[in-house]
């Protein structure tokens, strides 16, 4: 999508690196959603991750009925919020005030969440009309990722892990679209368009990380939103949400990708 950047040879400098990860979550693969969305949240080292599993376990531990958290696996925000699933014998209020405790997690944190999201009948039109929409909203995605990279530690590093999908026609074009990004770094022409991204990205289980469900319900409210639903669990994140606008894509493709509103 993006020509390529180019960056200069790597120099040595005495300032330590930092690894930032970046757990993403997708929606609207299906054909009957018209959004298409790639959402990161962003985790930095600074952050005490430890914490941040223990306020996610305090919360399962409250909502879940004790003869059931063992065989308990993972929050799913559609369930969560519809009463579906794991949490069908659990009331509405429970539930929801599960989701506000979960979201305040993000937000007590301050954990950055990048997203894009694509118009799917806006991408048909264009010239690259044939692309898979979830490929499109990742690329801009992770470049927003980078973005934020350039910005907050040129000297860091970003690694990107994403809830896995068992469409293996999407895994495969998202992870040759993150090759085709990350490219290889080689001198003279260090022009990886995601230059401070580590050399492989990951799919991970999201019944093993608190990351990948954080950003799953993250993610349903940020739909949401764009939806044009006022959610108050919304409001929770609101100010962390970031719209990925990395150029010149974000000029060129303006019109397919939609923005969040701020409540």
């Amino acid at each position: 999508m993006s020509c390529a950047k180019s960056q200069p040879a790597a120099t040595t400098h005495n300032k330590e690196t930092f690894v930032h990860i970046a757990y993403l979550d997708d929606s609207g693969s299906d054909r009957g959603s018209p959004i298409a969305v790639v959402s990161a949240l962003l985790v930095s080292p600074d952050i005490e991750f430890r914490k941040i599993g223990s306020s996610v376990g305090s919360v399962v531990q409250d909502l879940i009925p004790e003869n059931d958290l063992e065989k308990f696996e993972e929050f799913h925000a559609f369930e969560l919020y519809h009463g579906d699933g794991a949490f069908k014998n659990i009331d509405e209020p429970a539930r929801f005030k599960a989701i506000k405790e979960l979201l305040s997690v993000v937000a007590t944190f301050k954990l950055p969440i990048i997203y894009s999201a694509v118009d799917k009948k806006k991408l048909a039109k264009t010239a690259v009309g044939g692309a898979i929409p979830i490929d499109v909203a990742f690329r801009m995605c992770a470049l927003g990722f980078e973005d934020w990279m350039s910005a907050n530690d040129e000297h860091g590093l970003g690694l990107l892990i994403m809830d896995d999908t068992k469409d293996k026609e999407l895994r495969n074009a998202i992870n040759h679209s993150f090759q085709i990004l990350r490219s290889a770094l080689r001198p003279p022409n260090w022009d990886a368009e995601l230059y401070h991204i580590h050399d492989d990205m990951y799919f991970g289980d999201s019944r093993y990380s608190f990351g990948i469900q954080l950003i799953d319900l993250c993610t349903y409210f940020i739909v949401r939103n764009l939806k044009k639903h006022d959610d108050e669990f919304y409001r929770i994140i609101s100010s962390q949400v970031i719209c990925s606008k990395a150029e010149p894509d974000w000029t060129q493709l303006k019109g397919i990708f939609l923005e969040h509103s701020e409540h």
